[in-house]
């Protein structure tokens, strides 16, 4: 398979909360749950929680292991990004505001091309 622009591509997080992560993602941005594993309290063992369109070719995988819990340390400079082909519908932006207790802006990313751009990795 080349790899070219409809390649596939997977961006795996580190998350604290995989419930807060769901509600963010797909309550706040409507994207879909993709792909759903529970692990166990063993080491090696995790949680994993895969968000996207499942027409796309990408998609958000979200770990959480409880033997080995990972603090994710974002910065403003630790986006995603999601570019639409059509201007952000109003409701999706009011939700999504909403559920966030403040805005983090970032050096590289206007606002107005940043409607996906992601939470503190929950």
């Amino acid at each position: 398979m080349p790899a070219d622009g409809q390649s596939h591509i997977r961006i795996a997080r580190a998350s604290r909360d995989l419930a807060a992560a769901e509600r963010f993602w797909c309550g706040g941005l409507g994207l879909s749950v993709v792909y759903r594993i529970e692990g166990g309290d063993r080491a090696g063992e995790h949680d994993l929680l895969m968000v996207g369109w499942p027409d796309a070719s990408w998609h958000l995988q979200l770990v959480h292991g409880a033997a080995h819990p990972v603090e994710p340390r974002p910065t403003e400079e630790d986006l995603l990004v999601i570019y639409l082909d059509e201007p952000v519908p109003e409701a999706l932006l009011a939700r999504r505001f909403a559920r966030r207790r403040r805005h983090v802006a970032t050096r590289r990313t206007p606002r107005a091309s940043a409607a996906a751009s992601g939470p503190p990795h929950r």
